[in-house]
């Protein structure tokens, strides 16, 4: 895992199918800028800029992880004001989501995550335009919905916004095993 110290996180990707779905939904805003199609993620954790030893060593703890696979239904898009982030999220968490996000606060993961992001409740969503003048908000219908099977952690890659690199995956489910790369 070479480039380390960067903005490291544990997340959900989706696939390509729901992926390209995101991707049309960030013109139900206007201005700012969308996230690309192959960004499109969904944050369980952020563990701020970890260098490779530490990366490393949260792909080992990623071993102690058990949760089930779920689906997740995708069918609110909202506004965080504070930069006026344009997402799309579940209306209610699965449960399967809570606690995979409770467990991986649980474990002594190395972090250098902010103490205000710590203290945020968990909101899970995944971003569609940062920086948006205006955006449509409310129910999603139909949402977009995906079986979740992997935990991936991902870095931010050299050079800009909103492009990360994934370094590992974690298998959801019984068994599940980490792969030093992905795709």
């Amino acid at each position: 895992m070479p480039d380390g110290g960067r903005s490291t996180f544990l997340a959900l990707w989706p696939p390509k199918g729901v992926r390209a779905g995101l991707s049309a939904l960030a013109d139900r805003a206007s201005g700012g800028r969308p996230v690309g199609a192959a960004d499109a993620h969904l944050t369980v954790l952020y563990l701020g800029s970890l260098v490779e030893d530490e990366q490393n060593r949260v792909v080992v703890a990623l071993r102690e992880v058990r949760v089930p696979v779920f689906r997740l239904s995708l069918d609110r898009l909202g506004v965080f004001r504070p930069g006026r982030v344009f997402w799309v999220g579940p209306a209610i968490a699965p449960t399967s989501l809570v606690l995979l996000n409770a467990l991986l606060t649980s474990l002594s993961l190395p972090r250098r995550a902010a103490q205000a992001d710590e203290r945020r409740p968990f909101r899970p969503h995944v971003t569609l335009v940062y920086g948006a003048r205006q955006a449509q908000t409310g129910v999603l219908d139909p949402p977009l919905s995906w079986t979740v099977r992997d935990l991936v952690l991902a870095v931010r890659a050299p050079g800009g916004h909103g492009v990360y690199r994934r370094l590992a995956r974690r298998r959801l489910g019984v068994g599940g095993e980490e792969r030093a790369s992905i795709e």
